[in-house]
């Protein structure tokens, strides 16, 4: 990766919508040199994917959390497959330290909460944390390098 193809990130991280002639203007590049250096880092994987990105409290989810879980047993593949299936989980993370699992969520209201929290609490001891705003809110490093 270059200069470029950095400015390019960059550039879609802010909005994934960019045509290809403002993701030239922008980095200084023609549109075909642009394009295929967008197809290059989609077909590395350095590109994963283009999202919308959603208000949660627009959608009527309007408690955000994360609960750390600590497992009682090592049987990480099952409960995976449960954590899957669970519509109120926006991202999963297996992680070193006291817990095993980070999982971060939005509920429309603590009742919600609560059933959720009992629901993981079956795989082993919970800590719940309500997020009260995201002063810091990335989709990668501000720099690449």
């Amino acid at each position: 990766m270059d200069k470029f193809d950095e400015l390019i990130l960059h550039a879609l991280m802010e909005n994934g919508r960019l045509s290809y002639a403002e993701l030239a203007r922008r980095v200084n590049l023609s549109p075909p040199a642009v394009a295929e250096r967008v197809a290059k880092l989609e077909a590395k994987k350095v590109i994963t994917g283009y999202h919308a990105h959603i208000n949660l409290e627009k959608m009527g989810l309007d408690i955000s959390f994360i609960v750390e879980l600590r497992l009682n047993h090592n049987h990480w593949q099952n409960i995976l497959q449960a954590l899957t299936q669970m519509p109120q989980i926006l991202q999963c993370y297996r992680v070193t330290g006291e817990a095993c699992v980070m999982i971060r969520g939005a509920v429309r209201n603590m009742a919600a909460l609560e059933a959720f929290i009992e629901e993981v609490s079956r795989f082993g001891a919970t800590k719940t944390s309500i997020i009260l705003s995201a002063p810091v809110e990335r989709i990668a490093p501000l720099s690449l390098s």
